[in-house]
C-alpha cells in the first residue's frame, strides 16, 4: 500500500487489504488461460475476471473486496460500513453463509444490500482519485 493512502484507510481494514493484494505469478499458469472472461466496466472489453487493468482502454479496474475479481457494471454494490466495492451476487452468497462482511467483519442484513447502486459514480470517483496522484 502506498504511504500516501495509508492515512485514508481505516485501521481495521488495512490488514485485510494487504492480505487481498496479489502479485502475478512469474510463470504462466495453465489454469489462468481457462479463466472466465468478464467485461471491463469502462469499455466492455472482455478480459479475465481477475485482471484489474484493461488492455484496451488502459483503465485500472477496481476489484471486489469479497472475491478479488474486477467489478462488474451490472452486478455492483458497496460495503454499507466503509463503502468498499463488491460484486453484489458474490457478496450476498458470502453473507448468507457467514452473516458478516469479509472486509470489516460487521454483521450485514442481506435485505440491506442494494444492487441498484450506480457504478458510474463510483468509477468516476476512482478516475478522479487516480488523476490526482
Amino acid at each position: 500500500m502506498r504511504p500516501e493512502y495509508q492515512t485514508q484507510i481505516h485501521a481495521n481494514c488495512s490488514k485485510k487489504i494487504e492480505a487481498i493484494v496479489r502479485k502475478a505469478p512469474k510463470t504462466k499458469d495453465p489454469e489462468a488461460e481457462n479463466e472466465p472472461l468478464t467485461p471491463c466496466p469502462y469499455c466492455k472489453n472482455k478480459l479475465p475476471e481477475t485482471e484489474v487493468m484493461c488492455d484496451k482502454c488502459k483503465s485500472t479496474i477496481p476489484f471486489c473486496i469479497a472475491t478479488g475479481r474486477h467489478l462488474l457494471k451490472e452486478d455492483f454494490t458497496v460495503c454499507l460500513q466503509y463503502e468498499f466495492p463488491k460484486i453484489a451476487t458474490e457478496f450476498l452468497r458470502i453473507i448468507e453463509s457467514e452473516e458478516v462482511c469479509p472486509m470489516c467483519t460487521e454483521h450485514v442484513d442481506p435485505n440491506m444490500v442494494s444492487s441498484s447502486i450506480n457504478i458510474h459514480s463510483f468509477l468516476d470517483a476512482q478516475d478522479t482519485n487516480v488523476k490526482k496522484v
